[in-house]
């Protein structure tokens, strides 16, 4: 979509300047006076707005103060007749980004607009960043107790002063983001920028785009220059989460990136230096993925300086106990439950599961038990049949033991999840009603699921 431009002026010539110069690449809202700009302004997504000081009635220095308050974030270029110098410092100091003379080049007209567009937009999207960054910090952190975690935050405490390049691996849901957030939350470049890219997410057609940026006509929808991640990132870090998926040609490009530390937009031959810490994510084995000639060996070389691999959970069990408690704190804040914990079956069950899915499934399974809780501590009942089966294969003894136990455990969990209807629960299990109902009493399940 073309960038909105609010152009105000009480001349009806002007204004028809603005919509013959700039419709080819912008979409132009008119506005003759500061009362209709105002209401434009709020009804509109409006990208940048020229703005007449000389108008009657309400003149451009206080539609501007009434502007900024209403958006303290909107970017705002003055028009004036001459170079009142007084007016011009006092829009400067109310929050206009620039200022053009009457009579105005179209050249210049044009090169003001896409300057402070272009810097308008990597100010939006370093305001986005800082608080994505924030966000993520206060609600996500490392929450360990195990020997294996804390190798890795030591290794995170001696890389993060560091600028060299770091690569992160580890299987699905074992946080490596997690661990990449707290090497830029513990670095020198803490202060700026922390983009994060999910190369898997961006269509292959889009992604030196994405990454580098483009020059205004570069490609069909290119209706104005755009800047990479890169660039946005600059001064800080970028965080290339599932880097295997980048396509061979944007990863010769990002070899460059590397080795030259400057970035050329799409459409452009111009190099621009760029000075970004770089943070790799994968649960691809690396080397596989260049023996099979799907990742280019060089650019494995350059990204594997300095490796973390982040352990599964099922091989730091020690830290489950802490995770369900970070995990119960936060869902019941959101949930507005008062869950105190599992019971001391239900945390058995948990220490024996394997976790496949590693922190992020225990993380998925507690919000949903929060969820659907009706007592202060999570019974052994309310668990999948998958974790509570994990359970009888630990179990050592003789098989009628064994299987007395899964269906003690499994006919429970099939009775709290319908509420103790015996019979939706005996039409689940298959089983005629009267045969659920020996069950329950040879079981001893009567009393908690009647």
């Amino acid at each position: 979509m073309k960038p909105a431009i609010l152009a105000v002026d009480d001349e009806p010539s002007v204004l028809e300047s603005y919509c013959v110069a700039l419709e080819d690449d912008y979409r132009i809202i008119p506005a003759s006076d500061g009362k209709s700009a105002l209401e434009l302004l709020e009804a509109n997504n409006i990208d940048l707005v020229l703005l007449d000081i000389m108008m009657p009635k309400m003149d451009g220095i206080e539609t501007l103060r009434r502007m900024k308050k209403a958006d303290p974030d909107v970017d705002v270029i003055m028009v004036t007749v001459k170079k009142d110098v007084e007016s011009v410092v006092t829009c400067m100091k109310l929050g206009a980004r620039d200022y053009i003379s009457k009579p105005f080049q179209i050249e210049e007209l044009l090169h003001t607009i896409e300057r402070e567009l272009e810097a308008g937009a990597l100010r939006k999207e370093n305001r986005f960043l800082r608080s994505e960054m924030q966000g993520r910090s206060e609600e996500k952190k490392m929450v360990s107790c195990s020997p294996c975690m804390q190798h890795i935050s030591d290794t995170i405490a001696k890389v993060a002063p560091q600028d060299s390049t770091v690569l992160i691996t580890g299987e699905t849901g074992t946080g490596k983001e997690l661990v990449a957030l707290e090497i830029h939350r513990r670095s020198l470049r803490s202060a700026h920028p922390l983009c994060i890219v999910n190369c898997a997410a961006i269509p292959s057609e889009l992604i030196e785009s994405e990454l580098f940026g483009h020059e205004r006509g570069a490609f069909t929808s290119a209706y104005r220059k755009a800047i990479g991640k890169f660039e946005m990132a600059h001064g800080g870090t970028i965080l290339l989460d599932e880097i295997t998926a980048l396509p061979l040609e944007a990863q010769s490009r990002l070899l460059r990136v590397l080795q030259e530390r400057s970035i050329q937009r799409v459409g452009s031959t111009k190099a621009i230096p760029v000075d970004v810490r770089v943070v790799a994510i994968t649960n691809i084995d690396l080397k596989t993925a260049v023996s099979q000639s799907r990742f280019r060996e060089d650019l494995y070389y350059r990204l594997n300086v300095l490796p973390i691999e982040v352990p599964p959970l099922r091989e730091r069990k020690e830290d489950i106990p802490l995770l369900v408690k970070h995990f119960l704190d936060r869902f019941n804040k959101k949930a507005g439950k008062h869950v105190e914990g599992l019971s001391p079956e239900a945390l058995k069950c948990f220490m024996a599961y394997d976790w496949p899915g590693n922190v992020r499934e225990l993380e998925n399974l507690l919000e949903r038990l929060v969820v659907l809780a009706e007592r202060s501590l999570i019974p052994q009942e309310s668990l999948p049949v998958d974790i509570l089966s994990e359970e009888v294969f630990q179990m050592r003894g003789p098989l009628k033991k064994a299987v007395q136990k899964f269906e003690q455990r499994y006919i429970g969990a099939i009775l709290e999840k319908t509420r103790g209807n015996r019979g939706k629960t005996a039409d689940l299990l298959g089983i005629h009603r009267s045969t659920l109902a020996d069950k329950i009493q040879q079981l001893g399940l009567g009393e908690s699921n009647a």
